[in-house]
């Protein structure tokens, strides 16, 4: 689902077109648990990567989600996890 993963020694990013980003919020509003949210990046070849979105995108919610991609124009959004620690942001996916 995610257009581009980028691990770092940080944490993670996750950037999702407009598309994608729809789709997860709709999973958020019908299943917020973290199985059914990380089950999304199955296809992700880092496991890790897609559990620490999944949590990040648990704790921020789909109203920040949202909010932020109204904001950035609609274009979707990049999500980040810190490796250790509560750390996530959502930010406009760049164009």
């Amino acid at each position: 689902m995610a257009d581009q993963v980028n691990s770092f020694w940080w944490g993670v990013e996750s950037c999702f077109d407009e598309d994608s980003t729809k789709s997860l919020l709709n999973v958020l509003d019908v299943s917020a648990t973290a199985g059914s949210v990380a089950a999304v990046f199955a296809s992700d070849p880092e496991s890790k990567a897609a559990i620490a979105i999944g949590g990040a995108i648990i704790k921020l919610g789909a109203v920040a989600i949202k909010a932020v991609d109204q904001r950035g124009g609609s274009n979707g959004v990049c999500i980040s996890q810190l490796w250790v620690g509560p750390g996530c942001w959502v930010k406009p996916r760049p164009i």
